[in-house]
């Protein structure tokens, strides 16, 4: 929950491309995690500048993140969980 606050504040520039040691709650482990600007989307007429984190270490997990460009809060965040037969877990902001 946390790295979505940091992320936020961060500059999301279009060529944002690096790895982060992210830690693991389910596990209690540190996990090299690649964070990503991969461009920009139009959401419900809410502009976002899309995000993509994906664990190195088990590369089928992956959060996709959409940042409002205007107040820098998340919009909607999707995961992919391998541990639960590739479950995708949702969060959508209310308006």
């Amino acid at each position: 929950p946390g790295r979505d606050y940091i992320l936020t504040g961060m500059d999301l520039k279009a060529d944002l491309n690096f790895v982060a040691n992210v830690a693991d709650l389910q596990t209690g482990k540190v996990q090299p995690t690649r964070v990503q600007v991969v461009g920009t989307e139009d959401l419900s007429g809410t502009a976002t500048t899309k995000l993509v984190l994906t664990n190195l270490e088990l590369p089928a997990q992956k959060t996709t993140i959409w940042v409002d460009t205007k107040s820098k809060m998340v919009v909607k965040a999707e995961q992919i969980l391998p541990q639960l037969g590739n479950a995708v877990l949702e969060y959508v902001r209310a308006n």
